[in-house]
C-alpha cells in the first residue's frame, strides 16, 4: 500500500484503523472491513473513497524466496539463457518477489512465454497459449501427452477436442 500525493490533511482515527486492516489484506471486502471496524458498509465505502482521493493505492505484495521463471522468447533476458532449435532463447530468471520478476520482465519481447516454477509443484503461467484453441491460459494448464510431445490446454473442452482430433487422424491413417 502506498500513501502519497496530496496528504496534507491528517487521517481520522477510523481512516487510520481502516488502513491498518487494509495493510494486512488489501483485497478485503467492504462488508468485512465494515464488520471489523464496527461501522456500516456505506461508511466503510466512504472511507475507502476518501483514502483513494488522498492518493492511497492498494496493492498486493508477495515474496517468493528462491523462485525461478523460465522465459521463452526472441532475446536473452539473463546470463542463464540458452538458444533453442528454432532460434529463440529460453532464459532462466531467479526472483524473490513479484515486483522483482516484473522488473526483469519489463520488456521480454513479443510473443514471449513465461512459466514460473513453484515449490508446491504448480505451474503459474503468463502468456502461455492453448495448443488447441490458441487462447491464453489464465490458470494452471491441463496437459495431454502424446508420444514425446506435451500439449498445454486451457480447459476440458479443448482437451476433449484435441483427443478427438487425434482419434480421427488415427482412424483415417488406419483406413488408408
Amino acid at each position: 500500500m502506498t500513501y502519497g500525493r496530496n496528504t496534507m490533511e491528517p487521517l481520522s482515527d477510523l481512516e487510520f484503523r481502516a488502513l491498518e486492516i487494509l495493510r494486512e489484506d488489501s483485497r478485503i471486502s467492504i462488508e468485512a472491513l465494515a464488520r471489523e471496524l464496527g461501522i456500516s458498509r456505506s461508511t466503510a465505502s466512504r472511507i475507502l473513497t476518501s483514502l483513494r482521493k488522498r492518493g492511497v493505492r492498494f496493492t498486493v505484495e508477495a515474496t517468493f524466496a528462491g523462485q525461478i521463471a523460465f522465459v521463452l522468447g526472441n532475446r536473452r533476458l539473463s546470463d542463464e539463457s540458452y538458444r533453442t532449435l528454432d532460434g529463440r532463447f529460453i532464459s532462466v530468471l531467479r526472483f524473490n518477489s513479484i515486483s522483482e520478476l516484473t522488473e526483469k520482465l519489463r520488456d521480454p519481447g513479443r510473443r514471449s512465454r513465461v512459466i514460473i516454477a513453484s515449490p508446491v509443484k504448480k505451474i503459474l503461467t503468463h502468456g502461455l497459449r492453448c495448443d488447441y484453441c490458441g487462447g491464453e491460459i489464465g490458470k494452471e494448464p491441463l496437459t495431454y501427452r502424446r508420444g514425446r510431445r506435451t500439449y498445454y490446454l486451457c480447459c476440458k473442452t479443448c482437451l476433449s477436442q484435441l483427443r478427438e482430433r487425434f482419434k480421427r487422424r488415427s482412424n483415417s491413417i488406419a483406413q488408408k
